[in-house]
């Protein structure tokens, strides 16, 4: 018997004491009731509510390529918007005339509590944009509207009309997919 045990190993004697020992079905069945009674206690609901508040922000720099919008622009206002206490996530995309940033809040944070904590931050900082910059346009999101895939083409070597023309093709496939709501 010796020359088994060395051959079982430390794995194999583990599980041969298991398989013969007078505990394994008292664990198997106090595991069991555990599991029962922790799905009995957990709460449940039908419907959960979810409260989550998402924003687009807008400023437009017109005659501005987008590194001089993403460096005097997207920047510093994405600083500011980071400094919200309920903000959880901000996402900017800078272009040829414009910055658009997307602004996450907190799971909870109540919509009108959210944007009234973004236009305040937004208007206290106004003075410190550069010259020419637009008011921004705000514009809040309901769960319906929150994306859940976002694609953004970039390319060294095509200009903006080849990827504008791919991201159009790209849009037209997307549209045909069944249960798609919107694309753009």
């Amino acid at each position: 018997m010796r020359g088994v045990d060395h051959i079982m190993g430390l794995t194999g004697r583990f599980t041969e004491y298991f398989i013969t020992s007078k505990l394994t079905p008292l664990i198997m069945i106090m595991t069991m009731v555990m599991g029962i009674l922790a799905i009995w206690v957990t709460p449940k609901e039908d419907e959960p509510s979810i409260t989550l508040t998402v924003a687009d922000v807008l400023f437009t720099y017109p005659g501005r390529g987008a590194q001089d919008i993403d460096e005097r622009l997207a920047r510093p206002v994405g600083s500011w918007i980071r400094e919200i206490p309920t903000v959880k996530h901000v996402a900017s995309s800078a272009g040829e005339h414009a910055v658009l940033f997307t602004v996450e809040f907190r799971e909870g944070v109540p919509r009108e509590k959210a944007l009234t904590e973004l236009y305040d931050r937004l208007y206290a900082n106004l003075d410190q944009l550069p010259p020419g910059v637009s008011a921004p346009l705000v514009k809040p999101r309901g769960m319906a509207e929150v994306p859940s895939l976002g694609l953004s083409l970039w390319s060294e070597s095509e200009g903006p009309q080849i990827l504008r023309k791919i991201a159009s093709e790209m849009a037209s496939e997307l549209r045909r997919i069944p249960n798609v709501s919107r694309v753009d």
